[in-house]
This record gives structure tokens, sequence and C-alpha cells, in this order.
């Protein structure tokens, strides 16, 4: 077979000599002697001859066990020694003008090699509550595993006979900087050693998306209803948010009035949240009250969530109300009919925005005088509901 593509090669070559002594108006051409060189295990050198009517290169490759150079008519290929137990290849692209040739460069593998395989990416990274991380380990060979030294904030158990390795973080982080450690994964004989490391961290509780939106907060918009009338921009009311199911929920009180309180959704993939309306968030005397979207003009309210996302620095979160309403406020329900709150402010403006608070009040909320609001146990709007409301028909106050 050799010798049928080393005549064939002299056959081509004879032709193309040919036309490099006819005019200008001759085919280009490009030709490689083979398009294909494999290597055994020990690697080595090989070199194929090129012959191209104009300039010829070869592309380069990013794999780290091959190497190539050229002279005039020669492309030379080096390949180290494959201690892996898997066949690798490569192809490489020669170009000349507008001509391409591939060579595809193959390596045989070794059957003694070790094989050393975690279900596990190269880094892991704990939540600042810290969290247990594992693994399997599957090797031909006997297998260890080490953490570095000088991490007292996780701990590793291996088991080979099972296959797992474990490591644990068992505290919060609640230090100004992120915790960090390597796990090392040795298997084989010495000589014939493969390693995989696994870098780990955990953040700090103070840089963690759930905790940044724990605070105390004003409501600013660009626009505020007040007894039917706009009355402009401002910061009519605030709330403070707590903690409550790590990495899936808080509590917000306090917003609109003195009392309200509801557990509102936190999204760890995309670290926003969502302030569900519709559900029983206080009462004010006869009236129980729900977060709502309003629609001033059609006098119409929805219970569709608002939607907040935090600003890099954490010190805003912009909220975004359902499409065709442009209000954010308090709605009552006497058991008849729904209505709005003469003495209550409400957002209607096109910015709506939860802003990092400075003041110290216990309430930071905005409350008319004299108004006792306690927490209810009346029912909870069905998802979903919309309806009509009557305006500015009840004082708080009252």
């Amino acid at each position: 077979m050799k010798k049928i593509f080393t005549s064939l090669f002299a056959a081509v070559s004879v032709l193309l000599l040919g036309w490099s002594c006819s005019d200008d108006d001759d085919p280009a051409y490009l030709a490689l002697s083979t398009r294909e060189a494999v290597f055994g295990i020990e690697g080595g050198t090989k070199e194929i001859k090129v012959i191209a009517s104009e300039a010829w290169a070869v592309e380069p490759t990013s794999e780290e066990w091959v190497s190539v150079s050229t002279t005039e008519e020669k492309l030379i290929v080096r390949a180290e020694r494959n201690l892996s137990a898997d066949v690798r290849s490569v192809e490489l692209q020669v170009t000349s003008g507008d001509l391409k040739e591939t060579l595809k460069v193959s390596q045989e593998a070794d059957g003694t090699a070790v094989t050393l395989e975690i279900s596990a990416g190269d880094s892991y990274t704990f939540d600042s509550e810290g969290g247990v991380f594992t693994a399997s380990v599957v090797s031909n060979a006997e297998w260890t595993a080490n953490l570095e030294a000088e991490t007292p904030w996780c701990e590793m158990t291996a088991d080979p006979a099972k296959g797992i390795v474990k490591v644990i973080a068992p505290e919060s982080n609640m230090t100004d900087a992120d915790w960090t450690a390597t796990l090392t994964v040795t298997a084989g004989p010495e000589g014939k050693q493969v390693e995989k490391t696994i870098a780990f961290s955990q953040g700090t509780h103070a840089d963690d998306p759930y905790f940044k939106f724990a605070g105390k907060w004003s409501l600013y918009s660009d626009d505020w209803l007040l007894q039917n009338a706009s009355i402009g921009e401002g910061e009519y009311t605030g709330c403070t948010i707590v903690p409550e199911t790590y990495k899936e929920s808080l509590t917000i009180n306090n917003l609109f009035f003195n009392g309200s309180t509801l557990s509102i959704e936190f999204d760890p993939e995309s670290g926003h949240i969502s302030i569900p309306t519709g559900l029983l968030v206080g009462q004010i005397g006869t009236y129980y009250c729900y977060f709502a979207a309003f629609d001033f003009t059609a006098g119409k309210f929805s219970t569709t969530a608002l939607s907040g996302t935090l600003s890099e620095d954490g010190n805003t979160v912009t909220l975004v109300r359902p499409e065709g309403y442009e209000g954010f406020g308090i709605l009552g329900f006497n058991g008849s009919s729904y209505s709005m709150f003469t003495d209550m402010h409400y957002a209607c403006g096109s910015t709506l925005e939860l802003r990092k608070a400075e003041e110290t009040d216990t309430s930071n909320a905005v409350a008319p005088a004299a108004v006792d609001r306690t927490a209810s146990q009346g029912k909870n709007l069905a998802k979903g509901t919309s309806g009509r409301f009557v305006t500015a028909s009840v004082q708080a106050a009252n």
C-alpha cells in the first residue's frame, strides 16, 4: 500500500512539475505525500512532503502533545510520548492560496496507563453558609485524596472502597474574604501516577446575593398618587427585609403601612426576588389588605407578581410591575368590595425602586396617625385575581 501511495505522489509530482513550466493561466495546486500520520505510544517525528504552486503554511494547533515545523518542501510533525489510556488525534490544516489540505495526526494509547475520572469539574464554590460536596472517583489503580494544609474551614473524607470523596464546609463565612482550598486525588504507582485537582472556595456572608436583600429600604417612585392626585416623585414608604428560608424566601415587613408582612420569593439562579400580590399582608379595621398592581385610569387592579433585580453595588432593587398596570400599593377588601385608601400613597411612576435606607426608625414606613394595624387571618386572593376597585373611598385612619 505504501508503494502505491509513493507512486501516486510521484506521478502527481511529475504532473505538477510539468504544469509549472507552462504559462500563468495554469491551475493552482497543493498536494501532501500523505494525509495521515500515525504515531505509536513512544511518539517521534514524521516528515510529510508538500508540493504547491504557491507559498504554503500550516495553521498552528493548541494541542500540547504535538508540535509542527516546516522547511521549504516538508511538514515536520513531532509527537510526545502518550502516557494516557486515550487515543488522541488532531487535524492540521495546510493552506496555499485558496487551496487547503488536511493532515490527520493520531497517536496510539498506552494500554497500561493509569486512568482517573472524577464526577466533578475542576472547581466548586460553596454558598456563604457552607454545604457538602460529594463526587465519585473511578480509577483502574489505587488512589488517595488529600486536602492542602491550612484549611480549617472545611474537612475531607475519602472512601476508595466505595469510590467516594466528600468535602464539608460546616460554617458560615462571616469574614471579609473568600475561603479557598485545593483537593488533590492521586492514582497509580510512582512513575505512572495521575493527579487531578479541584479548587474549592466559599464566599462571604456579606457578598451572598441572598443576604444583600436583607436590611432597611425606602421605596422610590418618580410619581406618587395621594387622594387620587399626582404629587410627584419621592420616597413615601419603606420596608425592612429579613432572611426567612435560605436561598428560597425572605420576609418583607412594613411596606406601605406598619404591621404589613409578606413572604417573598428568591430565585438562586438569577438572584432576583419576586413579590407576590394578592396575598394577605395585614388588616386595617374591617379591611383585609393586599399588595396589588393598579390601572388607575381604568379603575382596575391585578394580583400579578412584581419582580425585583438587585444592582451590582447592592444599593438598589429595581421593581417591574405587570404590563398594563402603572401603579403599586395596598388594595383593601371588606368582604364585598375592593377599595383604595385615601390617606395612603400609591407608587405610579415609570421608575420603581427599593433603595437602601439610612434612617434608623423602627418602622421605616409612613403610617397615618392613630391607626392600629394588626396582622389578620383573612383569606388570600386567588392567584391571578383581577377586578374593579372603588377609587379613594376609604380612609385608613378611620
